[in-house]
């Protein structure tokens, strides 16, 4: 069977929801969706990994009581360690959070034992709060970083809502660039690890009547714009808290999410290396602050891009940040006035993305 994980990640693009019982899995799965994530709480851990596996869906959880059954679970992507072990409203340092790293790296232990024994490869994977993260002054936190760059995780997620707790989801940051949240938390877990493989979420509900969902252009903004920085994988946090419903994703959206998870499985190869795991090299161009030049790597705002060698030849993929209509001016990529609606998309090789006014 070929390999599902390495550590340089999986060998396909993730696209995962979280905590979905069994009865909702064909859903989720006609929208094109390939991993579930996490069992519900109450839920019997081995009744909903085998009806994961039952429907070919893949399966990022905690370990079960028998690591036995998990290693011969062909389905099993990774393991999670606990959710967000940096939550703590308090204060964001050793000995005050749910868990520190060393804490997170005996939860995994016995795992990574039970699994080497069998000779079998299965990764770590924890997520982690992403406004621990994605702010400023996260820059200098040592505990955000301590979880990024130790051995307790092999790969990474990271979990913002921005458009449910009603702020900016497209931020300018002290790294020197603007980007969605979404895009920033991915450079950042991905520097600050050293390269590991990350992966986002992205809320498509709204959580409560306090907080609203993404219109579907926000949507497929974040969506791409996670894959423009680098990310192997994006999950969906669909569920609404007060009363409690699994799945309160808007039919609009579910529209966009499928049409996301359709487009971005048709570039699978192009994204991802089948082989080795994670994402193929690629050049990420960043976009530069309003009002700023931008440097070698960057693009005017409100754009931002990546650009894959392929056979081929290099393909692309770029962002409209704005709401607003925007021109791109980039003539090396054969774009001399390359007209962009507000908060569009364009992907392929190089004669797809002109279009000149």
């Amino acid at each position: 069977m070929p390999a599902l994980a390495t550590l340089l990640g999986p060998t396909f693009f993730v696209l995962g929801v979280w905590v979905q019982p069994a009865e909702m899995m064909d859903s989720w799965k006609a929208r094109g969706v390939n991993t579930v994530v996490e069992v519900p709480q109450g839920h019997d851990a081995f009744q909903w990994a085998k009806a994961a596996s039952s429907k070919g869906l893949y399966e990022i959880r905690e370990a079960s009581s028998d690591l036995g059954f998990d290693i011969r679970d062909a389905h099993l992507l990774a393991w999670s360690t606990s959710d967000e072990p940096s939550d703590n409203k308090l204060r964001l340092d050793y000995g005050w959070v749910r868990q520190d790293p060393v804490q997170v790296l005996k939860q995994a232990a016995p795992w990574r034992a039970a699994a080497k024994a069998q000779g079998r490869f299965i990764p770590i994977w924890t997520n982690h709060v992403g406004p621990h993260i994605s702010p400023n002054w996260a820059q200098k936190n040592v505990l955000m970083h301590d979880y990024m760059a130790g051995p307790m995780s092999d790969w990474l997620a990271a979990d913002s809502y921005p458009i449910q707790g009603r702020q900016a989801f497209v931020v300018q940051s002290n790294d020197g660039y603007t980007s969605t949240v979404q895009g920033l938390v991915v450079d950042r877990q991905v520097a600050w690890s050293s390269g590991k493989p990350v992966m986002t979420f992205i809320g498509t509900s709204a959580f409560n009547n306090n907080s609203r969902a993404p219109s579907s252009a926000q949507f497929k903004v974040m969506a791409w714009s996670a894959v423009v920085h680098g990310a192997t994988g994006v999950i969906y946090f669909p569920v609404h808290f007060d009363p409690w419903s699994f799945d309160a994703t808007p039919p609009a959206l579910a529209q966009a999410l499928t049409a996301f998870d359709k487009d971005v499985t048709s570039i699978e190869q192009v994204l991802i290396n089948p082989t080795a795991g994670g994402r193929r090299p690629s050049t990420v161009f960043r976009s530069a602050n309003p009002g700023v030049a931008p440097s070698r790597f960057q693009l005017p705002y409100p754009f931002e891009a990546t650009e894959i060698a392929t056979a081929k030849g290099p393909y692309r993929i770029v962002i409209n940040l704005s709401d607003k209509d925007a021109v791109l001016m980039r003539p090396e990529w054969g774009l001399t006035g390359a007209s962009f609606g507000g908060y569009e998309v364009r992907k392929g090789y190089a004669s797809a993305l002109r279009n000149t006014q």
